[in-house]
């Protein structure tokens, strides 16, 4: 049973839980003696350094119903290996063409754009092994983690998403509420998901859920507001100004219009409020408003 000791930094300890398993992972399944690059590429796409902003929010919210976090450890995984995958695809030439990702080069300009792909193909695949095989002995938990997961990151959700980003990328007849379904399918479904899943391997009730998902996406959302505001800076680990300079739809062209922000920070509030309802539910808290003050 791992269990959370008390006086340690939260978000470090449970950075190094998760990076533990995930290294079992890389071990196991990509580390091995073939000649191909595949199994390279996924494991280099895998520990390029990252926050593990969702692996720590699902173990988070899971800690919200139980006092251990061992049950949760294979949905963050899960929910690591699909963000992986959709950075990877996402910076290929016929997506973002980034070069670089989280301060290093993007798996496409290291291994070939092909390579990448596969890349993306199989960490995809592998998260619902991951889950198929990490829940096999709770067949009800692997069913709903399972569809959780393909609902927020397939054509209903990140998916669809990265196709509403290519189709009003340098248009200008876009609206605020073209804005937020934008953003809502590519980053906030994912996130509200991530607060789901980290719930339901706790056995957390359906009302508590429904909660728990409406906080997710009003968190999402601006989520992506400080990542669009952060485009242009420097020191983010990606091309700066990348977006603006692709005239993506993002918040960058609402500067001017305060009400979607004021709609983000109301939804936020609200969000927060709801959520001091859970017991124990400050470290959550404290890891969902950092996302807000980071710079990178």
């Amino acid at each position: 049973m791992i269990c959370l000791t008390r006086g340690q930094d939260l978000d470090q300890e449970l950075k190094r839980l998760f990076e533990s398993h995930l290294e079992r992972w890389i071990g196991d399944h990509y580390l091995s003696e073939s000649p191909d690059s595949l199994g390279q590429a996924c494991a280099y796409a895998l520990r390029t350094p990252g926050k593990r902003v969702r692996p720590i929010l699902l173990l988070e919210t899971c800690r919200l119903f139980s006092p251990s976090i061992e049950c949760a450890l294979n949905a963050a995984l899960a929910i690591e290996l699909v963000h992986t995958y959709s950075l990877v695809h996402d910076d290929l030439p016929a997506m973002d063409d980034d070069e670089w990702r989280r301060g290093k080069a993007t798996v496409h300009k290291l291994f070939g754009e092909a390579t990448a792909i596969l890349v993306g193909d199989a960490l995809l695949t592998d998260a619902f092994s991951a889950l198929a095989v990490g829940y096999r002995d709770q067949a009800r938990l692997a069913i709903d983690l399972s569809g959780e997961l393909a609902k927020a990151s397939g054509s209903g959700g990140m998916v669809h998403g990265q196709a509403l980003d290519m189709f009003w990328g340098g248009r200008s007849d876009h609206t605020g509420e073209a804005l937020v379904l934008l953003h809502t399918k590519k980053t906030a479904s994912l996130l509200a998901t991530t607060l789901v899943m980290g719930a339901l391997c706790a056995g957390a009730l359906p009302q508590d859920l429904v909660r728990l998902r409406r906080i997710g996406l009003a968190v999402g959302l601006n989520f992506q507001l400080c990542d669009d505001l952060l485009d242009s800076a420097s020191g983010t680990g990606k091309s700066p100004g990348k977006d603006r300079a692709q005239k993506k739809l993002s918040f960058l062209n609402f500067t001017d219009d305060l009400g979607i922000r004021t709609t983000i920070a109301d939804e936020l509030g609200l969000a927060y409020r709801e959520l001091a309802n859970f017991p124990n539910s400050d470290r959550l808290v404290a890891s969902l408003k950092a996302l807000e003050q980071r710079s990178s």
